[in-house]
Formats: structure tokens, sequence, C-alpha cells
């Protein structure tokens, strides 16, 4: 089943950068792999990194995947709304 994305509100983009969570596309695959949220590879942790002028990424906060509700799979509460046909 397709499903929009809705941190990217379907459209594959954020802030001007490809989303992530849905690998760019806007529409996230579900029932494949057994929920696991992509933007925080299972963990149920986010790592942000900065990135310096030589293009090395330098990780400086985890916080918890509020998309995943923290446990590293999608919370029923926050899941992607079903694309409407």
């Amino acid at each position: 089943m397709t499903t929009v994305c809705r941190i990217c509100a379907g459209t594959g983009r954020t802030a001007g950068l490809s989303c992530r969570t849905c690998q760019g596309t806007g529409t996230t695959e579900v029932g494949g792999g057994g929920g696991n949220c992509f933007l925080c590879d299972g963990t149920g942790l986010y790592v942000r990194y900065r990135v310096d002028a030589s293009g090395a990424k330098h990780a400086y906060r985890e916080e918890v995947c509020r998309t995943c509700d923290g446990t590293g799979n999608r919370a029923p509460s926050s899941r992607d709304e079903t694309l409407a046909t």
C-alpha cells in the first residue's frame, strides 16, 4: 500500500531538501519492513549532524524520533495518511 508522507506533505521535499523519510518520493511503502521507521533506522533515535567545510558529518545531538514515537516503529497516532485516488 502506498501512503502519502506527511512530513514532506506528499511532495518528497521539505525545506528545499529531499525528504529522507520518504527517500525523496513523497510516498512510502507500508507493510514491507515490519513498520520500521526509515528516518530512525528502526532504533527510535534520530541523530542530528553538522557538516563542516570539508563535507565531513559530525553528530551533535540525539533525539527521540517523534515520527516513530521513540520505539523504532511507526506510532498509530502519527501514521502517514492513505493516498486517496
